[in-house]
């Protein structure tokens, strides 16, 4: 367990490093907030276990807390995106890029260019879109994006709320109540 505990810290602080570093905590701030709040968690965990009498208890009691306010965060974050990307406008499809995990996973992308407020944008989406629906797309056709005016380089393609969403805020708000019962 200990293992485990220094090995997440170490990761985590080396992902917002690494986004630090490189200047990607400007496109995706929610990104970098993350790896912070879980290496702050993590090194919490570690300081417990270390400086506490029956500190490896206290980290079965806390744990649930972080992982519940972990998956609020990811699902509030992608609801937030909902509310916030609320303008309309056309854009002209690129393409998409893949990203691909383990046992065959692939997550999807839409690339999009579009003009707003005399700017040119050559982004990404904000969340990853079903490869069925990205298929259906055509290279150079005009398509209907939602942005957000604030923040022009967030987009979304489909404005929904996912199911996948309210089912992790809904497990985050279990896991925080866990210790408690």
């Amino acid at each position: 367990m200990l293992i485990l505990l220094w090995g997440v810290a170490a990761c985590s602080g080396y992902s917002m490093l690494k986004l630090l570093y490189t200047k990607q905590y400007r496109k995706s701030l929610g990104s970098l907030l993350g790896f912070a709040y879980t290496f702050i968690c993590y090194a919490a965990m570690l300081a417990m276990y270390y400086y506490l009498p029956f500190g490896m208890l206290l980290i079965f009691s806390v744990l649930p807390l972080w992982l519940g306010g972990l998956c609020i965060g990811v699902g509030g974050y992608h609801i937030a995106l909902y509310f916030l990307c609320n303008e309309q406008l056309e854009a002209t499809y690129i393409g998409e890029q893949s990203f691909y995990g383990g046992n065959g996973i692939s997550v999807q992308f839409a690339i999009f260019e579009y003009t707003y407020a005399q700017k040119t944008y050559h982004e990404k989406s904000m969340n990853s879109e079903r490869y069925r629906y990205l298929k259906t797309l055509e290279k150079g056709r005009c398509y209907p994006i939602y942005i957000n005016p604030k923040k022009p380089s967030c987009f979304l393609v489909t404005k929904r709320i996912q199911l996948s969403d309210v089912l992790m805020i809904a497990f985050g708000v279990l896991c925080c109540f866990l210790p408690f019962l």
